[in-house]
Order: C-alpha cells, then structure tokens, then sequence
C-alpha cells in the first residue's frame, strides 16, 4: 500500500462580523385612538429598520397593556420578518376595550441569542420546545398576549434547560387564562445582565444605573396576579437622565401584582466557540477485513457511539469532557484508492489540511484512521455524522453571530 501526503498552509485571519442588535419602542394602541382594535378590526403593524445582511430573530418585548375587566382578550404575534422589516399582528376578537399596548422591540443578528415563539396559545399547559444551541445557558420568559375570563394569579417558569430543548411550565391559578402567548430568549453565557427578577404589588422604582453603549434594557412580564376589581392594567417603563448618563426603570402593576425579570441584553456579545483542535491523527492498515462495512466510533470518558450506514445523525457531547476520539474503518478493495483530509483550525479559520491518497493491494484489506480532538472552549459539542458506502465524514457545528458547519475531516473511496 502506498499514500501521498499533501500540506496546504494557510494564512490565517480572524473572521470578523458585525454584531448588530436594534431595538425601539412603538406604540400601536394608545390613549389618542389614532389605531383602533376590536371584534372587527385587527391590525397588521409595520417594523421598519435598517437592512441586515440576514433575516434576524425579533424580540417581542411588551412594556404596557391595559384592557377592561371581567373578560377580555389580546392577540398578538410577529410575522413576515425580513432583513429590514417585521409585522407586528394584533387582534382584540372580546367585546371588551383594549386601550393600551406599547411594546418594545428588538431585531437580532446574533445565533448565540434564540428567540422561541409560543403565540396565542388556547391549551394551557407545560411545554416544551427544541432550540439549536447546545451552549446556551440561561433565559428568559416573556408575555406577549393574554385573554381572561376573571381573576388569575400565575407565573411562567422555565422548569427545565439543556443542550436541546427548554421545557416552560405555568403555576397557580390559572383556570380563567383564556388565551396565552409568550417569548422564550435564550443566550449563551455573557448574553444578558440581570437586574432584577422578583413579584412587584405597588409601584416600583430602580435605583440608577450607568448607561453604556453595548447594553439595551428589557422587562418582561412573566406573570400577573390580575384581581379583577378594575382594568387589568400593567405598566414598566424607563427614565434616561443624559446629564448624568444614568437610567433607571420603574414597574407600575395597577390592575394587581405582576412578576417581572429585567435585564440587559449584551449587543456586542464576547463569548466565541471555535471547532475542535486537531491534536493527533494514527492510521493503522490490516492484512484482514476485522470489520466488514465502513463504520465510525467516537469515544470519550463517558462511552463509545458505533455508526454505520447513516446521514446526518446529530451527536452531543458535554463540555466537561475535553478529549474526543474518533475512529473511522474503511474497507480497502484492490485497485482501489481512498482519498482522505484532517482539516486543522484556529477560531474557526483553517490554519492547515492535511490531504492523504491510500491506494489499496492484495494484502491490504483495511485501514483504520484514529483522530484525537481537544475540546479547549470547555463548551458543549455538536457533531454531526456522515457515514456511507462511499463517503465518511465528521463536521461540528458551532453558533457564534452565524451558525457554521466545520468538516472536521472527510474520506473517500
């Protein structure tokens, strides 16, 4: 058996991307009635923002709402996004007024922060939900409408978070929610900065906080203590001061109590990933056939994971473990070449490839390539498995401002 070995060098640079958050205030329903929502007009809000190289997720950030008692509803969701605009949809289908709804927004160009929509929902009950960042850490829940038919005292809570889904739970009482939407916004570690997450029954007022550039203010209502004797009527709000370059914010629950978390959302996020780092690469050639089809097995502390004959199976692996092995079986049949390429990166550039041609003979029947990865982000790992009769390969994939598949290394018959 002979091989060919080929070394391409490349220059590296950083990738650089513009990290781009935008956010605003908007008033669609207000005390001057310019816009009116009813059992027979609903309303279809335009967003407009400057353009973004890509389609962002959209923050639906409800800051006031006040609606007549007894029974009454609100709908409302966000549709048609585009890289420079969004519909903000609203329908009032009770008898009962809605008089006010201010919400602020915030469009998104950022994978390390996903956005989770649960509009209009009649079943009220745990859910849970997939997301795609195996890293992310924390979240928020956010209400975006609600109908009642009476008093109601509940709160959403997220019960529980991993590498794949994130499961919201509603406690108390509940029985006269008629209709509920909210807004799940997960983030990596070093997204958001908490500021307060607590139940507020009077009015409530922050002490100062500096103003920075890199930050952008968000208050979500999680829950209401709603009592049914006046208008169900909940209010946040923000007071900049620019001699000082302070802010501060103030919580107004008047139609009962209401549970709130505010935050801060990072605009320029500091937390990167970067693909596994190439630490070792052993090939080993059998005069027999051990294994009769082509398979992969990835090992680490925790076990080994056998594949053969499979597309696309999606593989995590948690971040406390920092080495991972790979080992791919080829069968090798006379007259017949194996092509092969270990890519090398540095932060998500590829620094070097390794290239190698194996060309099989009569007393070379099998060739085993064993990979060793370092896992030096100490971050949760995606893999994604690719095994055929003709073609074997492992890529990882990894959310920084963009999702990114890496090909960790390929081979070919």
């Amino acid at each position: 058996m002979y091989f060919l070995l080929n070394i391409i060098l490349l220059i590296f640079i950083d990738k650089i991307y513009t990290v781009t958050l935008l956010h605003d205030f908007d008033y669609p329903l207000n005390e001057n009635k310019t816009r009116m929502c009813n059992q027979s007009n609903s309303l279809s809000y335009p967003i407009t923002f400057q353009e973004y190289d890509r389609i962002p997720q959209v923050i639906f950030n409800v800051w006031q709402l006040n609606m007549t008692r007894d029974e009454n509803e609100v709908q409302a969701c966000v549709s048609q996004i585009e890289n420079e605009s969004f519909f903000v949809n609203i329908a009032c289908p009770k008898s009962g007024n809605v008089e006010m709804l201010q919400f602020k927004w915030f469009a998104i160009d950022d994978q390390r922060i996903q956005v989770i929509n649960c509009y209009n929902m009649t079943e009220i009950k745990i859910k849970t939900f997939q997301h795609n960042n195996p890293n992310t850490l924390s979240g928020y829940v956010s209400i975006t409408s609600i109908g009642f038919k009476g008093k109601v005292d509940f709160y959403l809570k997220i019960l529980q978070l991993n590498t794949t889904s994130v499961t919201v739970d509603i406690l108390g009482n509940y029985e006269n929610v008629t209709q509920l939407g909210y807004q799940i916004i997960l983030g990596v570690d070093g997204s958001f900065k908490k500021l307060n997450d607590s139940y507020f029954s009077n009015q409530f007022t922050s002490e100062n906080y500096k103003l920075e550039s890199n930050y952008s203010l968000a208050n979500c209502f999680y829950g209401f203590n709603f009592t049914n004797t006046q208008n169900f009527d909940f209010l946040s709000s923000i007071q900049e001061n620019q001699t000082n370059n302070s802010f501060s914010y103030s919580i107004q629950p008047r139609g009962g109590g209401s549970h709130n978390s505010v935050f801060l959302i990072v605009q320029q996020i500091q937390t990167t990933y970067s693909p596994l780092q190439f630490q070792k690469l052993s090939i080993k050639q059998f005069e027999q056939v051990p294994q009769k089809e082509a398979q992969i097995i990835i090992s680490y502390q925790q076990g080994d994971y056998i594949f053969s004959n499979i597309v696309g199976h999606h593989i995590f692996v948690d971040k406390e473990f920092d080495k991972i092995q790979i080992l791919t079986q080829i069968n090798c049949e006379q007259r017949q070449s194996i092509r092969s390429t270990f890519n090398k990166f540095k932060k998500s550039v590829i620094q070097k490839s390794l290239h190698l041609t194996h060309y099989c003979d009569p007393n070379k029947k099998q060739i085993n390539f064993e990979l060793v990865l370092k896992n030096t982000d100490k971050s949760n790992t995606e893999l994604v498995v690719n095994i055929s009769k003709m073609n074997q390969s492992v890529s990882q994939i990894i959310y920084n401002q963009v999702k990114e598949e890496y090909i960790l290394y390929e081979i070919f018959r």
